[in-house]
């Protein structure tokens, strides 16, 4: 086992399903399309003018409410409430205590 930094864990998976005989193609599209998502969700409405010109502080790009409620669905939580309340408001217990 070894220990390499997060930014390098696509390209290791990447090199990994290379050494195994897989095909390429869809980790590399994969790849591709996130960055371009976060690019245009994350990137350019935080942007500085001078650097991307009009696009600068534009959303371009939302998130589909559904997919919001599918990861929130997925993650046993309700949607509307884990929104307005991120912290955790119950009394706490220790398992196997």
């Amino acid at each position: 086992m070894f220990k390499a930094p997060g930014f390098y864990f696509p390209w290791l998976v990447l090199v990994f399903n290379l050494v195994l005989g897989a095909d390429p193609t869809p980790f590399v599209f994969g790849y591709f399309v996130g960055a371009v998502y976060v690019l245009l969700v994350d990137t350019l409405p935080s942007a500085n003018a001078t650097d991307w010109g009009m696009l600068a502080g534009a959303r371009v790009f939302y998130t589909p409410v559904f997919m919001e409620w599918l990861v929130d669905w997925a993650g046993g939580r309700a949607p509307q409430v884990a929104r307005q309340n991120p912290g955790f408001g119950g009394p706490g217990r220790r398992v196997n205590q």
